[in-house]
């Protein structure tokens, strides 16, 4: 995420998962995988910080989902944007 989000013309203060949250919500070309984000990083924060939090199998397989689909709209940016400054 960090990397697409450098390729922007605007760069953003994205140091923490609070700035990259900002930036997402920010960038209308990043829309299709917001609710994912917010979804994967509630998870992420109830896993690191509630220690009476037990992921159950639908957590995994939601965190790989929701990881599927950012790493889908990312990367095809941060490919193109590659193709497009070599």
């Amino acid at each position: 995420m960090k990397a697409y989000l450098a390729t922007k013309a605007v760069h953003f203060q994205a140091n923490d998962h609070v700035g990259i949250s900002r930036a997402i919500d920010k960038s209308p070309e990043l829309k299709a995988m917001r609710q994912e984000y917010a979804r994967l990083r509630k998870l992420s924060e109830n896993v690191r910080y509630d220690p009476a939090f037990k992921p159950a199998q639908i957590d995994l397989d939601d965190a790989r989902a929701f990881t599927n689909k950012i790493s889908a709209v990312v990367r095809s940016k941060v490919e193109r944007w590659i193709k497009q400054n070599p």
